[in-house]
This record gives C-alpha cells, sequence and structure tokens, in this order.
C-alpha cells in the first residue's frame, strides 16, 4: 500500500469492465421436470435464493386441457418438510388463475403483480395447490420420486411431496413437483467489506472479503490514506466514498453467491499509527467502506 494520485478509472478501463455480472434485476427461469407419471391435487418443495429475488410466475403441469384451473400458492420462511399438515405455519402467496395447456405441457400461471422478496441464503417453503381439483377432473401431474434438487446461479429447489385435498389435509412423500419457477433478482443497495484481522501488522497476512455483491461480477478494491471523500468512476457508473483512491488489487470475479476474497502481507515500511480506508468496486455497485490502522 502506497499513498498516490488516482489511477483507478485508468486501470479499471483496461481490466474487462464490461463483464458485470449478474446484472440489477435479471430475469431467470428454473425447470424441474414435465416427465409425469401420476397425479394429484398440490405439491410442496423447498426455494433457497442465492440472491435476493422475486417470483413473477410459474409454470404448471395441469390437465385437462382446455379448462381454467384456479391456483393458491402458500408459503413459509423455512422448509416445507414437517409442516404439511400445519396451516397454521403457512401465509398465502398469492392465487391466480390460468387456461390449462395440456398434460406434459407448461401451463402459465402470472405472478407478476407479487412482490415478497425472497431474502438470499433463506430456505423457504413452497405449496402450490390446485384449488379446482377434482378427482375426476383437474390434477397436478407430478413425477414419483425424489427429493430431488435443481439449481441454477441465483436459485436452488428441492423436491418434497404432493398433496391432497382440500389444502393441508394429507400429503405423499417423495414427488417431483413438475413447473418452473420464473423470478428477477434483485440488486443489492451496497457490498459488505471485512477486513481480518485488525489492526494491520506489516509482513503478516490480512484477508479482505467481500459479500453481498454482484454474481460472477468482476470485483476491484480500493485504499486510500486520505479518508472520506467522493470520486466518481464513470467505466463502472459508481462514485467512490473516499478521497484520492488507488487500486490495491483486482478485478476477481465474485461466485455465485457474491462473495470474493483476497489474502496478501501487508506491506512493510508503511508508517506506523497510519490510519487506512478501504471499499470495494462492482460495476454499478461499491461497499461500505472499512477503516484500518497500521500497527
Amino acid at each position: 500500500m502506497k499513498t498516490g494520485t488516482l489511477f483507478i478509472a485508468l486501470v479499471m478501463s483496461l481490466a474487462q469492465v464490461a463483464d458485470g455480472g449478474s446484472p440489477a434485476r435479471e430475469s431467470g427461469s428454473l425447470t424441474t421436470t414435465f416427465d409425469w407419471n401420476g397425479l394429484l391435487a398440490g405439491n410442496m418443495f423447498d426455494l433457497m435464493p442465492y440472491e435476493d429475488l422475486t417470483i413473477k410466475g410459474f409454470d404448471l403441469n395441469l390437465s385437462p386441457p382446455g379448462e381454467t384451473a384456479l391456483v393458491d400458492i402458500y408459503y413459509r420462511v423455512g422448509t416445507c418438510v414437517g409442516y404439511e399438515q400445519n396451516p397454521s405455519e403457512w401465509a398465502l402467496f398469492d392465487t391466480g388463475s390460468a387456461l390449462i395447456v395440456a398434460a406434459g405441457q407448461p401451463t402459465f400461471l402470472d405472478l407478476d403483480t407479487n412482490n415478497i422478496l425472497l431474502e438470499a441464503g433463506t430456505t423457504y417453503g413452497f405449496y402450490v395447490d390446485l384449488v379446482s381439483y377434482s378427482i375426476w377432473d383437474q390434477h397436478i401431474l407430478f413425477t414419483g420420486g425424489g427429493p430431488s434438487t435443481y439449481w441454477n446461479e441465483h436459485l436452488n429447489l428441492t423436491t418434497h411431496c404432493g398433496n391432497d385435498s382440500p389444502a393441508f389435509s394429507g400429503y405423499f412423500f417423495p414427488q417431483i413437483w413438475n413447473g418452473t419457477v420464473y423470478y428477477e433478482t434483485d440488486e443489492p443497495d451496497h457490498a459488505y467489506l471485512w477486513v481480518s484481522p485488525e489492526p494491520l501488522v506489516p509482513g503478516q497476512n490480512v484477508t479482505f472479503t467481500v459479500g453481498n455483491a454482484r454474481a460472477y461480477a468482476n470485483t476491484w478494491l480500493v485504499y486510500s490514506f486520505d479518508g472520506f471523500g467522493t470520486t466518481p468512476v464513470p467505466i463502472l457508473n459508481i462514485t467512490l466514498g473516499l478521497a484520492n483512491p488507488a487500486l490495491l488489487v483486482g478485478p476477481k470475479k465474485t461466485d455465485w453467491f457474491g462473495r470474493v476474497e483476497w489474502t496478501f502481507p501487508v506491506p512493510t515500511g508503511v508508517p506506523s499509527g497510519a490510519d487506512v480506508w478501504f471499499q470495494a468496486a462492482q460495476y454499478n455497485l461499491t461497499s461500505y467502506i472499512c477503516k484500518s490502522t497500521i500497527l
């Protein structure tokens, strides 16, 4: 670490900043299967997002074609396992209707007006209940087996059971929900930055950890000996909160949890007792600022 004039904008302009990782409000989807071999009135499964997101709709596997299905979606914070017949532990997530396409084909249930935020790292139980179910008529189609896990860079889904009618009256384990989850990820307001250990000791290793950032995105770490300030970095569409910042390390990509870490020795020759401020940066996102002292 050393003092110096601002050169971060030039360095970043040469460092593949076009790769912004998972952009704000990115739309995505996750599908299980539509290869059904049974029918009932509902299904339960668990969702665990890797980023904050909202559910915009489901594809369902329903029959018979041409009829209008009435569907209630319930959810709970925590797994559905163990709560299959306990309605007091669930809340209504949304309700809707859809014109059934055909068995084995996706029937879209629009939930676009639902703005319930699912938080990254939290498991949620979901229950899709076909209110218009009839033993002689409408059915949700499922695949026997499981539990099975499906995932992508934003979301993890673990199947659990099928359900009887009326809602919460009975369940059958294991069964694989047939469907697709449509969602939008939510851009974090700020990333977090941890420095350990503190204070900083020249010649000893220090670890910088960034969390709650955008997944699979180039990330830089900058520092300043001059404290707080306002420094625009147009190429990243951000304003750093440091005066006269300089690049310490980067770029390095975050993982699908939005985390990245660096470990290296604190340089020798830095004046004892000096204060130093750190901030992490991505395209369109900065971290909170950390302050450390050099022993």
